[in-house]
């Protein structure tokens, strides 16, 4: 094998054995500078379970998802973000998150 296509192989394997050894809260920082140096801009599209479109909007920064409840398992998971202007949106709908200005989710 090359050594160029063996670095290629070696790489996402060293990244993965660093997450593995991170913990949950370093994972996700690193998502968010990964995120943030893409610098691009985010939008959200809410559905109902019955799969209709309830709202669309801007993301400021990410969606990030939590748990409610005190490690109980009450509650459940849900997302939540804020929009440029500064308000703050929670849901456990599904969702898409896209950088497609026409919010479509399908990459064309």
């Amino acid at each position: 094998m090359k050594k160029a296509n063996l670095k290629l192989l070696l790489i996402p394997a060293a990244l993965a054995v660093v997450l593995a050894g991170c913990s949950a809260e370093q994972q996700n920082q690193i998502r968010r500078d990964v995120l943030n140096l893409a610098n691009q801009r985010h939008y959200i599209t809410v559905y109902s379970l019955e799969g209709k479109e309830v709202m669309r909007g801007d993301v400021d920064g990410k969606v990030t998802r939590a748990e409610s409840g005190q490690g109980n398992g009450a509650g459940g998971e849900y997302i939540y973000w804020f929009d440029p202007g500064g308000k703050y949106y929670q849901t456990n709908m599904p969702y898409i998150v896209t950088t497609d200005a026409n919010r479509t989710g399908i990459a064309k």
